[in-house]
């Protein structure tokens, strides 16, 4: 049974995002939320998490990237069918799974300054789709998505830009002028829905302004099997059979992520856009 009615497909198409409600139930999200417990857990114990005094709420809750490749159970979570099948959907093809994030967004953390996943994902052709699976309600106050509908039909805009923020900012942000409108859409989600977004659409998340609720999410971005070059994890990308898959660097990526690849190969190449 599809995910996405025509109607869905339409307003994603045209608008570049789209929330599909009730995706996950209450138990499979407990499920996750007290890995993520377990996770921040650990890596405090471990001295992996340690809080700085700039940033004390953003340092004690940090982002967490590709943790499928260190906890099982996250990928079997990550690997479930249903965000495959939902790939799949937008994208109209098989799909390939380039990485995760999991998401604290803990009270009194700052703004995601607008940004396009595409930017850090790299790919070629450029047809990506992020799933966010909502682990707890969400709305402005505790520091839901934004995003500026059909903005993902304009490409990539300049990254040549460092980044703003040292905890939990996953692309460079988009400053200056766009050339688009700039309406900006706030969501608000239950736990358990998934919210796509094309690859090119500008989005950030508001500040969780509240004392007491987190914001928890996972996100998986998706390419097609069929993708030339990617700049992200491109060594390490998923198939539904959890199988890992290479693809060619895409190596005339900008100067975005000098922790990706040596400054040598990062200097190989001109920006492709």
């Amino acid at each position: 049974m599809p995910f996405l009615t025509n109607e869905d497909r339409k307003f994603f198409e045209e608008e570049g995002y789209f929330i599909i409600r009730n995706v996950y139930d209450q138990l499979e999200v407990q499920k996750i939320n007290d890995l993520y417990q377990k996770l921040w857990i650990d890596k405090v114990k471990n001295g992996l998490i340690r809080q700085d005094p700039k940033f004390p709420m953003e340092s004690l809750f940090p982002t967490l990237h590709e943790i499928q490749r260190e906890n099982e159970e996250l990928k079997t979570f990550m690997l479930e069918e249903r965000n495959f099948a939902i790939a799949e959907e937008i994208l109209g093809s098989e799909p390939l799974l380039i990485g995760t994030t999991c998401f604290f967004k803990a009270p009194q953390t700052k703004a995601l300054p607008f940004h396009q996943d595409n930017v850090d994902n790299g790919c070629i052709p450029d047809r990506n789709v992020a799933l966010w699976v909502s682990l707890d309600g969400s709305d402005p106050s505790n520091g839901s998505l934004c995003f500026i509908p059909r903005s993902h039909k304009n490409g990539l805009f300049s990254i040549n830009l460092p980044a703003t923020h040292p905890y939990g900012v996953l692309s460079t942000n988009v400053t200056g002028e766009t050339g688009i409108e700039t309406e900006v859409v706030h969501i608000e989600t239950d736990p358990g829905d998934v919210v796509i977004f094309d690859g090119n659409t500008i989005h950030g998340s508001n500040s969780n302004s509240t004392d007491t609720r987190f914001r928890r999410s996972f996100a998986m971005h998706f390419t097609t099997k069929t993708v030339e070059k990617v700049f992200a994890n491109f060594t390490h990308l998923y198939n539904k059979s959890g199988e890992v898959e290479q693809r060619p660097v895409n190596k005339k990526h900008g100067k975005i992520r000098s922790l990706l690849l040596p400054p040598r190969i990062m200097e190989e190449g001109d920006k492709i856009y």
